[in-house]
C-alpha cells in the first residue's frame, strides 16, 4: 500500500493508512452541481459538506477552502481544504478533516498509524515520527515524514473524540499536510531543511487550532 494508492478495507484500517491525499483514494468527488473547475469564468463546483462545518478552515494564519469531500462508507467521511492557488490533485499544503463514527478511539487510531509507520521503515528510509499525548483533553498528536517516488510529505495529525447530537461517538482526525515534488521548487533538500525549523511552529499551531463541532449531513 502506498500513499498514492489506497484501498479502504475496514473502519479500523482507514486511519491506519496515509489518508492525506485525494489522489490516494481515487474516490468519487461528491458535488452538488457539476462544473468544470478548470474552465475560466465558470462557477467552481460546490462540494458537499458532510460534516456541517464551515466551508473554510483557518490554520496558521491562512484560509483553506473546502475543495473535495467523500463518504465511501456508512461511518467514514473525509473533507479536503486548500488555498486559492492550490490543486487537490497536486497540492503543496492541505488541511483535511476525517471522521469515523463508532467506537474507534483516538489512542487506538494513533497506535495503528504508528505501527504502519514502523512497518514502512523497511521500504522508506525517510520515515520518522513523534507522538504527543494531551492527558488533560484525551487528545493525541502525531507528526511524521515519509516519501514515495517523487513525493516527499510531512503531516501533523490531531486525534480528537467528539459526540454527535445523536449520542453516537466519533473520532475526528484533523491533518495539516505539506508536500514537495522532485524536480520542482523548493527542492527536497530545501523542504526538509525548512521543516527542521517550521515543524515545531506548525505542531503548535495544530494544537491551538479550533476543531469544529461535527454534525453529520447525509
Amino acid at each position: 500500500m502506498t500513499i498514492l494508492k489506497q484501498t479502504i478495507l475496514s473502519l479500523s484500517s482507514i486511519l491506519m493508512l496515509s489518508c492525506t491525499n485525494s489522489q490516494a483514494t481515487k474516490e468519487k468527488r461528491d458535488t452538488v452541481n457539476s462544473v468544470d473547475q478548470n474552465q475560466p469564468n465558470k462557477e467552481h463546483t460546490q462540494v458537499k459538506n458532510y460534516l456541517t462545518t464551515s466551508n473554510s478552515f483557518d490554520f496558521n494564519g491562512k484560509e483553506y477552502s473546502l475543495a473535495w469531500s467523500s463518504h465511501p462508507s456508512d461511518t467514514y467521511y473525509k473533507q479536503e481544504y486548500i488555498t486559492a492557488n492550490e490543486d487537490v490533485e497536486k497540492y503543496h499544503e492541505m488541511v483535511i478533516l476525517e471522521v469515523v463514527v463508532g467506537d474507534l478511539s483516538a489512542k487506538d487510531a494513533l497506535s495503528a498509524k504508528v505501527k504502519e509507520l514502523e512497518a514502512r521503515k523497511a521500504s522508506d528510509s525517510l520515515v520518522n515520527y513523534e507522538s504527543i499525548e494531551n492527558k488533560k483533553t484525551g487528545e493525541y498528536m502525531l507528526d511524521f515524514v515519509l516519501s514515495e517516488g517523487t513525493i516527499t510529505e510531512w503531516n501533523v495529525y490531531r486525534y480528537q473524540m467528539q459526540q454527535l447530537s445523536t449520542g453516537k461517538k466519533c473520532l475526528v482526525l484533523t491533518t495539516f499536510s505539506k508536500r514537495v515534488y522532485e524536480g520542482a521548487k523548493p527542492s527536497t533538500k530545501e523542504f526538509l531543511t525548512a521543516l527542521a525549523s517550521d515543524r515545531k511552529v506548525l505542531i503548535n499551531a495544530m494544537s491551538k487550532t479550533a476543531i469544529p463541532k461535527i454534525e453529520i449531513q447525509k
